[in-house]
């Protein structure tokens, strides 16, 4: 006889169907928002046409090349998080496995460059509760950074008063999550996280998306015919607390259409919403070309990787 099914109001049912309406909502929002992506670039296409007449290529290019340097410092991220679950993973190693599952970013879901990193530390000695920590920090310093940082910067810069209401909440709620973070790793997933390996490992974080907002400037100012306006701060705050708006959206796997939308209504420009949104999107292209060069670049580095004695 098969078991019985679990009674309605049973915690682990409620859970399961939570999850099931988590992945039917990420299913069917990612085709939607990649179908208005390409509604806007049609509509707004003269507009996107001026733009790539203007475009200087060396901005463009300096955006993939600082893209693809920030990838060392995620290999070293997970280096510093794994040594303080007690896990020393040579830098060379953590590198490797960072460039190799890099196209597991592209499959559907948003989650399977975690995953098969995951396994692959787990291949290297790792326990459950050591790529928990891992897992744990990486999904909550690295946003709180962001959050921190732009909206910090969308308080001081953005003209306006609603988004820089938002930043300023946003840069609270980013500062918590940096503090609470290390005693909640402590306490509730693995003891042993040290306040100068937590420090460092914020600090990385801080330097992380300094450069990558650097690069999303870099692109941005690539297409002097778009007409938009702004300092590097505020740009930097756009794209900053864009990425961390679309990182919490559950349903919107990498953020996508949520970080287009938020950009493009905070970027000032002579555009309208969906023409900004479209151009923001061209930024994946970037990202996509440096992943591309990061897994190229690191073939050399996949022989098969050892633990270090800790």
């Amino acid at each position: 006889m098969s078991p019985a099914a679990p009674p309605a109001g049973d915690p682990g049912a409620r859970a399961s169907r939570i999850r099931k309406a988590l992945a039917l909502a990420k299913a069917l929002f990612t085709p939607v928002a990649l179908a208005f992506i390409a509604y806007f670039a049609w509509t707004h296409r003269e507009f996107l046409g001026q733009a790539v007449s203007t475009a200087r290529g060396w901005r463009l290019l300096a955006a993939v090349g600082l893209w693809s340097g920030i990838q060392l410092l995620s290999a070293l991220f997970a280096k510093l998080a794994l040594g303080g679950a007690g896990v020393a993973v040579p830098y060379a190693a953590a590198l490797a496995i960072h460039g190799r599952r890099m196209p597991a970013r592209y499959i559907p879901g948003g989650v399977w460059h975690t995953v098969g990193r995951v396994l692959d530390y787990r291949a290297l000695g790792a326990g459950p509760r050591q790529l928990g920590l891992f897992v744990f920090l990486e999904n909550v310093l690295m946003p709180a950074a962001a959050f921190l940082m732009g909206g910090a910067l969308v308080w001081r810069f953005h003209p306006s008063a609603g988004w820089a209401s938002a930043g300023a909440a946003g840069a609270g709620v980013g500062a918590i999550l940096l503090l609470a973070a290390p005693v909640i790793a402590n306490r509730a997933i693995l003891p042993g996280l040290s306040p100068p390996r937590a420090l460092a490992m914020a600090g990385l974080s801080a330097l992380f998306w300094t450069l990558a907002a650097t690069a999303f400037f870099l692109y941005v100012s690539a297409f002097p015919g778009a007409g938009i306006h702004g300092s590097f701060l505020q740009v930097a705050g756009t794209y900053l607390f864009s990425w961390a708006l679309g990182f919490i959206t559950l349903f919107a796997p990498q953020g996508i259409g949520v970080f287009e939308a938020v950009a493009g209504d905070m970027l000032t420009g002579p555009a309208a919403l969906g023409g900004l949104a479209a151009l923001v999107a061209g930024f994946r292209l970037v990202v996509l070309c440096a992943d591309l060069l990061v897994f190229t670049a690191t073939l050399p580095l996949r022989s098969r990787p050892r633990a270090e004695t800790p």
